[in-house]
């Protein structure tokens, strides 16, 4: 679960899974400053969904990690494909490399495939998390996403990966997220 010497912290580790919409006012602006200081300067001019719902990963009582999922039907070769959409997975700076942001992932899986029935998850990233990733079971797509943005679609240039939440083959064929990408 945690790395090396960082496995002192497990027990002061607590996960909350709550509808990003009842977090409070306070939480959704330092959530919002941090994703805006990890992820500055990526995707400029890109318009983002909100998530559905949000991982928390405290330590100590300190929000230290974060995940979104975004519950969405979207099409794939042409059919309605259920999924769960994961986005906005960061850690602190000063929390990196414990593996937090692997547990604000597995319980974001768990909770996706277990608990929302989603037939996949689908997340979108940059070459170098390819093996974060994969990991924890994530398989990189050849299709790119199509996504809505206010002057229409447009293909998103990032890795498409996906997991499968019940047992079932990625079906092959364009990816339109039918809306913001997460």
């Amino acid at each position: 679960m945690l790395r090396g010497a960082d496995s002192e912290i497990a027990q002061s580790i607590s996960i909350e899974i709550q509808p990003t919409r009842t977090l409070p006012e306070e939480v959704q602006n330092h959530i919002g400053e941090w994703m805006h200081r990890i992820f500055a300067g990526m995707d400029v001019g890109i318009e983002w969904a909100g998530g559905d719902w949000s991982i928390l990963v405290h330590v100590n009582g300190e929000l230290v990690s974060h995940v979104n999922i975004v519950d969405r039907v979207v099409r794939v070769g042409g059919r309605d494909v259920r999924l769960g959409g994961i986005g906005n997975v960061a850690t602190l700076e000063t929390w990196q490399g414990r593996g937090l942001a692997s547990i604000g992932m597995r319980t974001a899986q768990a909770f996706m495939c277990d608990e929302l029935g989603v037939d996949f998850g689908l997340l979108l990233c940059e070459e170098d998390l390819i093996p974060f990733y994969r990991r924890l079971g994530w398989q990189v797509v050849s299709e790119p996403a199509v996504v809505d943005q206010p002057g229409g679609k447009v293909t998103l240039h990032h890795i498409v990966m996906v997991i499968s939440c019940q047992q079932s083959e990625w079906p092959s064929g364009a990816i339109d997220l039918c809306g913001l990408p997460w």
